[in-house]
């Protein structure tokens, strides 16, 4: 809220480029976000897709492999109660579905069925975008890929592009309650020692993706996720706030 305003603001009062960082709308549009992140930066992000109408929605969770219903779909195929429990835990798979404008966990969506990716992007498409001075609705829907792993957050400050990370965070963060996305708790972590391989994959990650964004100038709070593939870490774009 008040970002869009404040880029205007500074580069009205002459501060850009020298102590600003100008006006960008990848710093508030999540889907341009992770694209800039992924073009530019060369770095690895979730897959992603800005939906016009709910028929794009489906197409692409369909293509992630979400599905109608996964008991229903796999009783069809006669397996036993065994199996059947086993292709369920094996083949399930989960959608976000977000605005593309938003603040927090407000609307944030995790859809395991194509029908609850229905209720979720009629709930989210015209809602009112946050903040917005001109009472505009999202006309796009985000639908991204369900990144599993541990999700940290990284606070940041930029001095004319150099950066020094301020704290990291890992989060405990799971469903509860009806909610997808719940806090149990945060702790305060170093990537100082040299065992911390993740913890230093994820500044390095995060310090590209300020670069990519063209953040040069103040505080920012960057939220990613990491886990392990094929003996690497991996990290991925949640996203960037200021």
């Amino acid at each position: 809220s008040g970002l869009e305003d404040a880029e205007r603001f500074g580069v009205a009062l002459g501060l850009y480029p020298r102590f600003h960082d100008g006006f960008d709308k990848a710093r508030r549009d999540k889907f341009l976000m992770n694209e800039v992140v992924k073009s530019v930066g060369g770095l690895e992000v979730v897959q992603q897709q800005s939906c016009e109408n709910l028929e794009e929605a489906l197409e692409f969770a369909r293509k992630l492999g979400v599905v109608e219903d996964e008991e229903e779909i796999i009783g069809r195929e006669n397996l036993d109660a065994e199996k059947r429990k086993v292709r369920i835990t094996t083949q399930r798979k989960m959608v976000v579905v977000k605005p593309p404008r938003g603040v927090a966990s407000d609307d944030v969506h995790l859809c395991s069925n194509l029908a609850s990716v229905r209720m979720a992007f009629d709930k989210v498409h015209h809602s009112p975008v946050f903040g917005s001075p001109t009472s505009s609705k999202h006309e796009r829907v985000l639908l991204q890929e369900f990144a599993s792993g541990v999700e940290y957050a990284v606070d940041v400050v930029c001095k004319d592009g150099e950066r020094k990370v301020a704290a990291l965070w890992r989060y405990d963060k799971r469903s509860a309650n009806g909610a997808p996305f719940v806090y149990f708790g945060t702790e305060l972590v170093s990537a100082a020692e040299k065992e911390k391989e993740v913890e230093r994959a994820v500044c390095e990650y995060v310090f590209k993706a300020l670069e990519a964004l063209s953040v040069r100038w103040g505080i920012s709070h960057v939220e990613v996720i990491a886990d392990e593939v094929d003996g690497r870490i991996r990290v991925r774009l949640v996203e960037v706030n200021w």
